[in-house]
């Protein structure tokens, strides 16, 4: 409980940051992301990484927020490490923000650019989430999908 509680605070401190800017509710304008038939794309939900990492995503208008948690055999989630981002998406399909691990001893912390990619497959907008750069600390993960999608070799990433 003290890791979910740690991650909570983190994630209210950098929600809060955003606010009282003049934008409305979430800090951020308001982004459409469309898919390759024009659909509404919204990333809120939950998400695996290549870093064994579990996220819950959730957007707001055009703020992305997660909470980042290792997911490795054997460990309760968030054991080895956790982490929270605060990103404004652009109507470039890119999300710029800042990143800190909330188990780190270092403090460590930066920024992350990723881009999201939506391509059709088999009929249906599969959404995935790429890193383009990474400044500061180091961060593990460079692709991200839907808990439960297939990745494009075919097998799938998380899906608990």
């Amino acid at each position: 409980m003290r890791v979910a509680g740690l991650v909570v605070a983190a994630v209210l401190m950098l929600g809060l940051a955003g606010c009282g800017n003049g934008q409305g509710a979430s800090g951020c304008e308001r982004v459409e992301l469309k898919g390759p038939n024009g659909e509404a794309i919204d990333l809120t939900g939950d998400w695996t990484g290549n870093d064994r990492g579990r996220y819950s995503l959730k957007q707001i208008d055009g703020c992305l927020w997660w909470v980042g948690l290792s997911d490795f055999p054997g460990e309760d989630p968030g054991e080895t490490w956790s982490n929270v981002f605060r990103g404004r998406i652009g109507s470039d399909m890119r999300i710029t923000g800042e990143f800190t691990d909330v188990r780190s001893a270092d403090k460590t912390a930066g920024m992350l650019t990723l881009r999201v990619d939506a391509q059709e497959v088999e009929g249906e907008t599969v959404v995935t989430l790429r890193r383009e750069s990474v400044t500061g600390a180091s961060f593990g993960g460079t692709y991200w999908e839907r808990a439960g999608d297939t990745d494009r070799e075919g097998s799938v990433i998380g899906g608990g």
